[in-house]
């Protein structure tokens, strides 16, 4: 028998192998080619939906793009910043911060929970000085109209008052006679008045001159009812009427 100078290729008694399948039918190979490209695209959605945040856009409008990849996205942020925003509001509340001040009317912008505690302490000492500056404000406003002219005048009457009854009775008649009949009672002076007329009021009770009384305190809802909001009106003439209908004898001494 003659040998073979080269070994067969498939010499007898040997199963031939099976052939090699090509590699766009490889099993293996499919498999990590899809992974790759789920990752690639995962990548891709994620670099082009990421934007600039938009501080008008309300959350229904975030939310009307939803898409199949929603489900990642965190929400504990979300319900963290409501609960928070309302325990800022009722605070504000107890200090007695209105929330009309222009520095709580300014929306709440941040990215995280620390970011939107900064910006709220931020607001709540704004605000403290908003309200600050305005009741100093309003002192000022109050000093200078009880330092004019005519309100001095009727301080110094009320002190006269005070000190003997007869005199300063005339006295403060007379100037409360010029200034609601004669001059016109002007705003300025108004809370003035009504001090004046209260107190004149209390001295004609302790002199048990009690149709004076009664006049000198309908004159005092008479210009609180000036001084009031148009919706108090009702309420202060009900008020008036009811003084009108007390009694105005004298006490028995």
């Amino acid at each position: 028998m003659v040998r073979p100078l080269y070994p067969l290729k498939n010499p007898p008694g040997k199963k031939p192998e099976a052939p090699v399948a090509p590699l766009h039918k490889n099993p293996h190979l499919i498999g990590a080619l899809s992974l790759v490209v789920i990752l690639l695209v995962l990548v891709v959605y994620h670099f082009s939906s990421s934007k600039v945040i938009d501080p008008t856009a309300t959350p229904a409008a975030g939310q009307s793009g939803g898409s199949i990849f929603s489900f990642l996205k965190p929400t504990r942020f979300s319900a963290g910043s409501r609960d928070l925003q309302t325990k800022h509001e009722q605070q504000m509340a107890k200090m007695g911060l209105a929330t009309e001040t222009e520095a709580l009317s300014r929306p709440v912008e941040a990215k995280d929970l620390r970011e939107q505690r900064r910006i709220m302490a931020i607001q709540k000492y704004e605000a403290s000085r908003e309200v600050a500056d305005r009741f100093q404000q309003e002192r000022e406003e109050l000093r200078s109209r009880l330092n004019s002219p005519s309100s001095l005048q009727l301080k110094d009457a009320i002190m006269a008052l005070e000190d003997s009854d007869n005199l300063g009775i005339m006295k403060l008649e007379r100037l409360l006679e010029e200034k609601l009949h004669s001059q016109g009672a002007s705003r300025q002076d108004m809370d003035v008045i009504v001090y004046a007329y209260d107190s004149l009021a209390k001295v004609y009770e302790r002199k048990n001159m009690p149709e004076k009384a009664k006049d000198a305190y309908l004159n005092v809802f008479h210009l609180m009812k000036k001084q009031a909001p148009d919706s108090q009106g009702p309420d202060w003439d009900a008020a008036i009427s009811d003084v009108e209908q007390l009694s105005s004898r004298p006490r028995d001494n």
